[in-house]
């Protein structure tokens, strides 16, 4: 079992859990967006990004999020403590997608309609950026990693034709743990 597995394992028991989204307990979007929120940072540390995705070294690694923020706070706290490849982390907020400058990866929760995050992914689309949403069709508007609830766990989706897009480099242990679609 890759070591990020069971750091979110460990994570997840930590915050009331099995991993799994406890409905009985009434925390259940808390726990999933915990949960998303450290799926976020162990993504950047299994998937290469191009150097021409960073301005310099000194460059930080920004994560995005678009519009309403259910994952920034828990984000913001893993930022404090931990860097990606050296590089201190950035969580910032948009409002619209013309916004972004630098971004690697960037977060759509499943409060922007379709509509809104399709525009916001052909804007950006080409700019080594890690799209990743959470709605049935986040795939289909050209996102590369969707997150879906299935039988009350979070599950990953992987779009091959879209990593593949932003120039993306995919470690094999994370597709391990993904459903990967075309």
């Amino acid at each position: 079992m890759p070591r990020w597995v069971a750091w979110l394992i460990v994570f997840s028991c930590a915050v009331g859990g099995s991993g799994a989204i406890a409905p009985a307990r009434g925390q259940t979007i808390d726990r999933q967006y915990k949960l998303k929120a450290v799926y976020l940072y162990k993504f950047a540390t299994y998937i290469k990004w191009p150097e021409r995705a960073f301005h310099d070294d000194a460059s930080p690694f920004v994560i995005g999020i678009l519009g309403p923020d259910p994952v920034g706070a828990d984000l913001r706290k893993i930022a404090k403590v931990k860097k990606i490849d050296g590089r201190k982390i950035e969580v910032r907020n948009y409002e619209q997608p013309e916004e972004v400058r630098e971004c690697h990866i960037f977060f759509m929760s499943k409060a922007l309609t379709s509509e809104i995050q399709g525009a916001a992914i052909k804007l950006l689309s080409g700019r080594n950026i890690l799209f990743v949403g959470e709605t049935s069709d986040f795939l289909k508007q050209g996102g590369v990693i969707d997150f879906v609830i299935q039988e009350n766990r979070v599950r990953i989706y992987i779009s091959k034709s879209t990593h593949e897009r932003e120039g993306l480099e995919i470690s094999a242990q994370l597709f391990r743990i993904a459903t990967v679609v075309r």
